[in-house]
């Protein structure tokens, strides 16, 4: 699986933005557009199937500490938590759609409503139907296109965790 190298810009649908400003880990580059979690410190990281890592959702845009001298806000971010202040990703935890990206292990309409598990940032590429050791869940498919193109609905952090 590989990791995000750039911003990505998947397909998505979404009029039900929940934004929330995270601070990102010491050294952690993240992306717009990629799919993070919360490790055990409480800091924005690179998803991945590890214990004590929290999906929560996929990067908006960079808030506090990130823009440059002219006050532009960048495509990636370098975390620094000695900075001052350090910098902030604002992830959209709501949920949302992904229109037509691959999905590994699935290739039929009878994959419709399977889960969907992620084992790295990037969207575009490592969604699988083949459940991670660590993480749960972060969406199901919702709508078969071709044997190599599906809608993904992403969960909710509400969703996710259970709560109303």
């Amino acid at each position: 699986m590989a990791s995000l190298t750039d911003a990505t810009e998947p397909t998505l649908s979404s009029d039900l933005r929940e934004l929330r400003a995270f601070q990102i880990a010491d050294a952690e580059v993240v992306y717009q557009g990629g799919y993070y979690g919360v490790n055990a410190a409480g800091y924005l990281t690179e998803m991945a199937d590890t214990v004590a890592l929290a999906p929560v959702g996929t990067i908006n845009h960079f808030g506090m500490g990130c823009a440059d001298a002219a006050g532009a806000l960048p495509l990636s971010v370098t975390g620094d938590t000695s900075a001052t202040p350090p910098p902030q990703a604002v992830v959209d935890i709501g949920g949302k759609i992904l229109e037509g990206v691959p999905v590994a292990g699935a290739s039929t309409i009878a994959d419709l409503m399977d889960h969907v598990y992620l084992g790295t940032d990037n969207l575009l590429a490592d969604l699988t139907i083949t459940p991670t050791t660590n993480t749960p869940p972060i969406g199901e498919i919702i709508k078969f296109h071709s044997a190599t193109s599906f809608d993904v609905q992403l969960y909710s952090h509400a969703v996710m965790w259970g709560q109303p």
